[in-house]
């Protein structure tokens, strides 16, 4: 996969994750986060992990694309549990 096709996956607002199995940044591997921004090289973005205030600066090869969760069109899920009549 070349870095043109992970920057087209990659743009302001996707969720992304940081790949595993890496010796550089330990305690960012498996989070994921937003990204916020691109920046000043093209190889490189600026992403919220989720928890985090700040944004992180990352080349693209750390990062892997998430794909955006779809709620299912329909009838609302049942939640378990007593309802008081009103």
């Amino acid at each position: 996969m070349s870095d043109d096709s992970i920057e087209a996956k990659l743009s302001i607002g996707s969720r992304c994750q940081m790949k595993v199995g890496g010796r550089r940044s330990q305690r960012l591997q498996g989070r994921k986060g937003t990204v916020v921004g691109f920046a000043q090289t093209r190889n490189a973005v600026r992403v919220v992990f989720d928890g985090y205030k700040s944004p992180q600066t990352l080349h693209l090869s750390y990062l892997l694309a998430v794909p955006p969760t779809v709620m299912p069109i329909g009838d609302p899920p049942e939640i378990s549990g007593e309802q008081t009549e009103v």
